[in-house]
């Protein structure tokens, strides 16, 4: 059995939250870090217990809380561990709750970069366009697997309403060189067999959106 053990310790930063281990020296004792503990979550055999998706969840929570009051510059540096949280979170061996909690943390982080879009212009904000590219090409296609896994209506429209909010925010970038079109062809796909009516209305939307680029990028070629 595994436990979870949680004791009372000040506020920690965001960075502390999400960061990778650091080695420790002389023995030093210092909170299990987000990253560690979600890789570790990965090795839990299927049958895990209910109370500790449950933790699972909460831990997916905590990220979206910071993701809502952290400081821009704080998620972008820390970019490459929340997307390995949302992956990891996202695969087969968590349940549907899980996953619902990942893309309310997914659309939270999408809201605040909708905020800063019209800095992606300026090189200055590189991280933040990577990050927006993570998202669509790494999470996107984990986030349309689970239409086909789970079949709960609540799922396939909350995960329909993720797709759109990172459609929507790639849209925004400077023209890149055709990453969505095989993207496209799986969203098709779900379109034509989806059964919920609001789901596919969400999808039909994400399509068009990339229907669009795709005419940008043959308009400026």
């Amino acid at each position: 059995m595994l436990v979870i053990v949680a004791r009372t310790s000040p506020k920690p930063s965001f960075d502390s939250m999400i960061r990778p281990p650091r080695e420790q020296e002389d023995n030093e004792k210092e909170d299990v870090p987000l990253y560690v503990l979600s890789t570790t979550l990965l090795s839990v055999e299927a049958d895990v217990t209910e109370d500790f998706s449950a933790s699972h969840d909460k831990i997916i929570e905590c990220i979206t809380s910071c993701i809502h009051v952290a400081r821009l510059s704080d998620i972008l540096e820390q970019q490459q561990n929340l997307v390995h949280v949302f992956l990891i979170s996202l695969s087969p061996g968590f349940p549907w709750t899980v996953k619902m909690s990942v893309f309310s943390s997914i659309k939270e982080l999408c809201s605040r970069l909708q905020n800063n879009a019209h800095d992606y212009q300026d090189t200055s904000i590189h991280a933040g366009m990577t990050l927006v590219q993570e998202l669509f090409s790494s999470v996107s296609p984990k986030v349309l697997e689970c239409l086909s896994m789970v079949k709960i209506a609540q799922v396939h429209i909350a995960a329909s309403e993720c797709l759109m909010e990172v459609t929507n925010l790639y849209g925004l970038l400077p023209m890149v060189d055709g990453t969505e079109v095989g993207f496209k062809e799986e969203l098709l796909k779900q379109y034509e067999v989806e059964k919920n009516e609001q789901a596919k209305s969400l999808l039909k939307k994400c399509i068009d959106i990339l229907t669009n680029l795709e005419q940008k990028a043959i308009q400026t070629s």
